[in-house]
């Protein structure tokens, strides 16, 4: 059951002392099936039968007995099951034979076979309680009976029955949410942060918050510096809550930020989920767009680069100048960037042995990242850091095979051409689309970067994702060499630069 449905337990001794309007608008307001009147109806059967309710029932608000959820399995398979620890939790304790609250245990009721279960996995797991241990379960119609092989049975079609009413049911949402989506249709749901309480308008000082953090994402500043700013500016999230940063992730994967109209199953990446129509090209939605696409499509790239983990971008963000660049003159490893409380320093040292490093080179941060930045700010004095997004030059290509795909399974569709002759030419096509959208995010991500004019004036105000990002573009490497013996001295000799070509 929906929050949207969910309804507070009310005794009816409440009611009878309740003012007629509240009353009114208390029972109008009741589902025929809702908890209470559930609750109600099972608690007459027990009682007119010599029985006693528990105190505390075991209510599941919230949670579907039909609908199952998608879960990773620790060898990295996936598994579809219904999940429903209450219900888990009861059997446990009919099991037992005492309840979460103590007391003694004898069965279970339930309002119909359907409030128990609509999976068969789940009968089961009641059938097995049932027969080994003797405690009934039943329902007030008296049609269940899991004591019994014809009870059983015919718990086994009812459930069958009832998870195919659930099924059809959930085709016909599915079938309208499609179709509302195909209209670019805006449905129910929380407002996005960046449009209005219409879900359409665009809020024009968070759109342009968004838009500079889309600048920002380019330039090289990570989502957790952004998430800081925002915070210490006292802006919130459209749930009024302070920003993190998954949050502020999928705000920039989500198509809806360029117009599109959002849809498809969560195992979809969230930056291709939207819907296309009959030539394949996406569907607009009715609010209004907060980035150009050709931004967007360069912000997707950016926060989709799979360097981004070796380059060491972790979620408390990049703390150090020049982590994932620095390299160990020995052993040819990453050094490791650390902080000294005691001094208020950083530095950059090598794994110990132990670790798969030499244990031996180290330097002073401060030093080595003052002379590296002074180094690339004279290799790039007079020059303009700018990386304009352009268009990507097989963007036709990719346009084609989409709208191929859509043809064809308009065709299909409308029975002009057969599955078999229709689904291999679809495969082919995607797999076409499969390269060319990984060559279109290489082809972003290489030709996207920091936006930077008169570079030695602007480095001080730079964020540190920046400078590191402008270092990057540059230098190869900076390998430190070890020192000759002990000490406290920085010596410059000990660092080389490789530039790239």
């Amino acid at each position: 059951m929906t929050n949207r449905y969910r309804e507070r337990l009310i005794d009816p001794k409440d009611l009878e002392t309740m003012p007629e309007a509240r009353k009114r608008a208390v029972l109008s307001g009741l589902d025929i099936n809702n908890r209470q009147t559930q609750l109600k109806d099972c608690r007459t059967f027990v009682e007119s039968r010599g029985g006693v309710l528990l105190d505390a029932p075991y209510d599941e608000p919230d949670t579907s007995a039909w609908k199952k959820r998608r879960i990773r399995q620790p060898d990295g398979t996936i598994i579809y099951r219904v999940v429903r620890p209450k219900y888990e939790e009861v059997l446990r304790d009919l099991r037992r034979g005492v309840a979460r609250n103590g007391e003694r245990l004898d069965g279970i009721v339930v309002a119909d076979v359907d409030r128990l279960t609509r999976d068969q996995r789940d009968l089961e797991d009641a059938i097995e309680v049932v027969t080994q241990y003797g405690r009934p379960i039943i329902d007030i119609s008296g049609s269940l009976d899991l004591l019994t092989d014809n009870g059983r049975d015919v718990a086994r079609i009812v459930v069958t029955l009832k998870a195919r009413q659930s099924l059809d049911t959930s085709k016909r949402v599915r079938r309208k949410h499609l179709a509302m989506a195909q209209a670019g249709i805006t449905v129910g749901g929380n407002r996005a942060f960046g449009w209005l309480a219409d879900k359409e308008t665009k809020d024009e000082p968070a759109a342009a918050l968004l838009v500079a953090g889309a600048d920002q994402i380019l330039a090289g500043v990570g989502l957790h510096t952004i998430c800081r700013q925002w915070n210490d500016l006292g802006i919130a999230s459209a749930m009024g809550k302070k920003w993190q940063k998954p949050v502020l992730r999928n705000i920039y994967l989500s198509p809806r930020i360029v117009g599109y109209r959002v849809y498809g199953p969560t195992s979809v990446p969230l930056e291709k989920r939207y819907v296309v129509d009959a030539d394949g090209q996406p569907v607009k939605g009715q609010q209004q767009p907060i980035l150009d696409l050709d931004v967007w499509e360069a912000v997707v790239a950016k926060l989709r680069d799979p360097s981004r983990v070796s380059k060491h971008v972790h979620i408390g963000g990049r703390k150090y100048l020049l982590s994932g660049i620095i390299c160990c003159g020995f052993r040819g490893r990453h050094l490791m960037g650390g902080y000294d409380r005691r001094w208020g320093k950083h530095h950059y040292a090598c794994k110990a042995v132990t670790a798969g490093g030499c244990g031996k080179v180290g330097v002073t941060g401060r030093h080595v990242d003052d002379l590296v930045s002074e180094l690339v700010l004279a290799y790039l004095a007079g020059r303009d850091v700018e990386a304009e997004v352009g268009r990507w030059p097989r963007a036709g290509e990719l346009a084609k095979a989409e709208a191929k795909i859509a043809k064809l399974m308009g065709a299909y569709d409308r029975d002009e051409l057969p599955g078999p002759y229709v689904f291999p030419r679809v495969r082919e096509q995607e797999q076409s689309i499969l390269h060319l959208r990984a060559e279109q995010a290489e082809w972003l991500r290489a030709h996207t970067g920091p936006k930077v004019t008169n570079l030695a004036e602007g480095w001080p105000s730079l964020e540190l994702e920046q400078r590191w990002e402008i270092i990057s573009t540059v230098i190869e490497a900076v390998v430190l060499k070890a020192a000759d013996g002990p000490t406290n001295r920085f010596d410059p000799e000990r660092v080389e630069v490789v530039w790239r070509p």
